[in-house]
């Protein structure tokens, strides 16, 4: 009870302003955000559109390294960076303007476990177009065919990074769990199998995803994590597009991708 008043009030502030300084504001999520109402994931991040199951989870999670693939402005980034048990966190975002106000935040925050690439997780390690939606930061995407969208009006070449890069610089102990979000927009089965090669593959135990069915074959993607002993515990939002986060009991439970 206590913590949804505090919410409330929170977002009341952080609506009319009294929480904004120096460029910054600070999120009803607990976290400063630098500046940048003119964009829609912002707007999200700073007044909790997204909901707080993941935000809460992230806050009561045992010792695990965090992975942030699509990680935009940071937010899940920084609230795993509040949780000390949280010791290592990576965080993945190739949109240059974008990448620049996650290093920005942070460094405000604090939050110095957090190493953070500009980079996609993808199969291949050319440059490739990334297609950015007016407005949107969140909704760019890879995706191989030509969005329809009139606002993607834009595209820019970013860097792709493949499993052996993550090999090379996801460093973590033999029994370390893994816990990981992904946020790509229509690339969530080249991310995943790419991670399925990975050798810390076996220690991945939790995976919170977004689910868009206009773009990616979901029950495909859910099928194959099945295979690797993944299965649903929480389900946010309706069809065509929601969000899932999957489990896998033990870090032994592995098979080929």
């Amino acid at each position: 009870m206590f913590s949804r008043l505090l919410r409330s009030l929170i977002k009341r502030l952080v609506r009319f302003g009294p929480t904004r300084v120096n460029n910054f504001t600070y999120s009803i999520y607990g976290v400063w955000l630098y500046d940048k109402w003119e964009d829609a994931t912002f707007r999200f991040c700073a007044t909790g559109a997204y909901g707080f199951f993941y935000s809460d989870w992230l806050s009561r999670i045992e010792k695990c390294t965090f992975i942030d693939i699509g990680a935009n402005l940071g937010l899940y980034s920084l609230l795993a960076a509040k949780n000390p048990a949280v010791h290592k966190i990576y965080a993945f975002e190739p949109q240059p303007e974008i990448y620049n106000s996650l290093t920005i935040n942070l460094g405000k925050n604090q939050a110095n476990r957090v190493t953070a690439f500009p980079h996609a997780i993808s199969n291949t390690t050319e440059e490739s177009e990334l297609q950015i939606k007016e407005g949107h930061s969140g909704a760019a995407t890879l995706r191989d065919h030509v969005v329809s969208e009139k606002t993607f009006v834009k595209r820019i070449k970013i860097s792709k990074v493949d499993h052996s890069f993550l090999d090379e610089k996801i460093i973590i102990d033999s029994e370390e769990k893994i816990c990981i979000k992904i946020d790509t927009e229509g690339h969530e089965e080249q991310v995943l199998r790419e991670l399925m090669k990975t050798k810390f593959w076996r220690n991945v135990t939790n995976i919170f995803y977004e689910v868009d069915e206009r773009y990616i074959d979901q029950q495909k993607i859910l099928h194959l994590l099945q295979e690797h002993g993944f299965s649903i515990i929480y389900k946010n939002g309706e069809q065509p597009h929601y969000d899932l986060m999957l489990e896998r009991k033990s870090i032994q439970e592995t098979s080929s991708a």
